[in-house]
């Protein structure tokens, strides 16, 4: 995730707003905006619920409490798996982590950091600099460049059954309450740079762009979508006391180190004319703290795979296997050696997927993106490329490629929580196709770059809902999307279907009667809402409001009831707020054209 100086940005996106939209020149009725301003400035501290949106698909959503003096607390989540603590006093800000949510961050370093308080590189935690950018004046701030320029003001969906006034001005929106004391409780837009891109307060801390802003028409993301609450005094006294107890005891992650083995492996081969033939391997501990090491080798043809036990190497140590020996076929070059060492700290407590990769001639390790990574992060990649050729006796070299480019496509994108999830599991029905899931997710567009990028957030949020349905549903035997793609994923053992779609704004919802459900299953179609305006944020009922907005009901209709028959069993629509669902009974209360 990205950290940086939004306030920084922001306060520079203010002046250069005023020079692109000609000054802070408003209608007479600027829907309560000023006012509205004024008291968030004025307030003694603010609760948002924050939801980042980047291209790449990745959410971040964040419940954060944030005292005037720049003190705050709350938590940082990932829909896919992950959750954060987060404290500042003003000048620094912690976090205290689970493994899954520093296995998306630092995938090097998750033994050293997780749950312990960690003062955090910039660009870690969020895409803004959380002690200054929520305090209530900077907020303020914020706000009044979302609402500058010329915006149009109108009535908007209503927030948790209270009318406001939406303030737009095409890349940000604000929603304000139409009472006495007007409210500001929503705002968002697209994340954009003014020029440049931002890369000192914009990257992710290790190199890797995230959170990228750009110029961009505002209903691409990168977005952001905020909503806004006052605190009572308990809560804000709680949030300093929090704080304060935090703080003192972190360590950093620039310094984190996580000592661990890496083996380097020399195959010995003798020129032979011999019958039998002997060979030996040579393993070498290029890494920083002391492993058991055991070879795993073959010969062939001549000789199957076994296994030398070599004890444990210190850093720099070596050690060689006896000679093992196999019957010569006689035709030169005709042997194929290979060997890779098994060790538990980084392939876990079984050596049987080492093994089996080991006749495949599949190495994850030698992927210069999967051996520094973090020996927990390595074992899970070892487990998927042994789920990915499960049953396999012989692959091909593209065969091979393509195992190790899913598993560098899991790192790319950061879906290894996901892929913990799925390959633990052990109750993916269509293992053979989870290479190519993977892939997808990191395919460049073709063609259309807008709906390229829309086919990859498709497979992205395929592989975060089945990671969902197996951790949450103990008898879920979940089936990914085929080699053609296909946007279902189906629950084998439920009998279900699921098509998933998500709503940006940048195209119409697709005719959710296609593709049909597989015979003998029930149908549900799912709309994600992404977060790119208000409708992400807003309840049940105050959803219902919103889509009944006539051109809208028209859409959900042609989409959910083309023809008048309903394209689904159930349809559940997510957001940030919660997932709420309606049997096809029920479609009626959204769209007139259904029965």
């Amino acid at each position: 995730m990205v950290a940086g100086g939004l306030v920084t940005l922001l306060v520079a996106a203010v002046i250069a707003g005023l020079k692109l939209r000609g000054g802070e020149d408003r209608p007479a009725d600027d829907g309560g905006v000023q006012r509205a301003v004024a008291a968030v400035a004025a307030a003694p501290g603010v609760h948002a619920r924050l939801t980042f949106g980047d291209k790449s698909g990745l959410t971040v959503t964040a419940e954060l409490t944030v005292a005037a003096d720049g003190s705050g607390a709350g938590t940082v989540t990932d829909p896919g798996g992950g959750a954060a603590e987060v404290r500042t006093d003003g000048r620094r800000t912690v976090v205290r982590a689970d493994a899954a949510w520093w296995t998306r961050r630092a995938p090097g370093q998750v033994s050293a950091l997780a749950g312990q308080w960690v003062a955090p590189k910039d660009g870690t935690v969020l895409p803004i600099d959380v002690s200054r950018a929520l305090t209530p004046k900077n907020l303020a701030e914020s706000i009044r460049f979302a609402a500058a320029g010329h915006p149009t003001v109108a009535a908007g969906a209503p927030w948790h059954g209270r009318p406001v006034t939406l303030v737009d001005n095409g890349d940000w929106s604000v929603a304000v309450t139409r009472d006495a004391n007007p409210s500001v409780v929503w705002f968002g837009g697209h994340l954009t740079g003014f020029g440049p891109l931002q890369r000192a307060a914009w990257s992710a801390g290790d190199g890797r762009p995230a959170f990228v802003p750009a110029r961009a028409p505002a209903a691409q993301p990168p977005q952001v979508t905020v909503a806004l609450t006052t605190p009572d005094e308990a809560e804000l006294d709680r949030v300093r006391r929090a704080a304060a107890e935090a703080l003192p005891q972190t360590v950093s992650q620039t310094a984190a180190k996580v000592p661990v083995p890496r083996f380097a492996v020399q195959a010995n081969p003798e020129d032979c004319a011999a019958a039998r033939c002997q060979w030996s391997v040579t393993v070498i501990n290029t890494g920083t703290a002391a492993g058991d090491a055991t070879v795993i080798a073959s010969a062939v043809p001549g000789e199957p795979a076994q296994a030398v036990h070599l004890g444990t190497l210190q850093p720099n140590a070596k050690a060689t296997t006896p000679a093992m020996t196999f019957a010569n076929p006689g035709a030169p070059g005709a042997i194929r050696y290979s060997a890779q060492v098994y060790s538990p700290v980084l392939d876990g407590p079984d050596p049987a997927a080492r093994r089996h990769l080991q006749t495949l001639g599949i190495d994850p390790s030698q992927s210069p993106a999967i051996n520094q990574l973090d020996p927990s992060v390595q074992a899970v990649l070892l487990g998927a490329a042994d789920l990915m050729t499960r049953g396999r006796t012989v692959v091909s070299q593209a065969e091979q490629r393509s195992v190790l480019q899913a598993l560098e496509a899991a790192v790319a994108e950061e879906m290894l929580p996901e892929l913990r999830t799925i390959v633990a599991s052990g109750r993916l029905d269509n293992p053979g196709d989870l290479a190519g899931q993977l892939t997808r997710a990191a395919a460049a567009p073709a063609g259309d770059p807008v709906q390229g990028r829309l086919d990859r957030l498709s497979v992205r949020r395929q592989t975060e809902f089945a990671a969902r349905l197996l951790a949450t549903d103990p008898g879920a035997r979940v089936r990914l999307p085929g080699p053609d793609g296909g946007d279902a994923v189906t629950d084998v053992s439920g009998h279900r279907t699921y098509r998933i779609s998500s709503i940006t704004g940048e195209r119409a919802l697709p005719d959710l009667a296609r593709p049909a459900a597989p015979a003998g299953t029930q149908k549900v179609a799912v709309l994600v809402v992404e977060p790119m305006a208000i409708d992400h944020d807003l309840e049940r009922a105050d959803l219902v409001a919103y889509l009944a907005e006539p051109a809208r009901r028209r859409q959900l209709a042609d989409s959910l009831c083309r023809g008048g028959s309903p394209a689904a069993d159930e349809l559940v629509i997510a957001n940030g707020a919660g997932e709420y669902r309606w049997a096809r009974e029920r479609f009626r209360e959204l769209a007139d054209a259904c029965p």
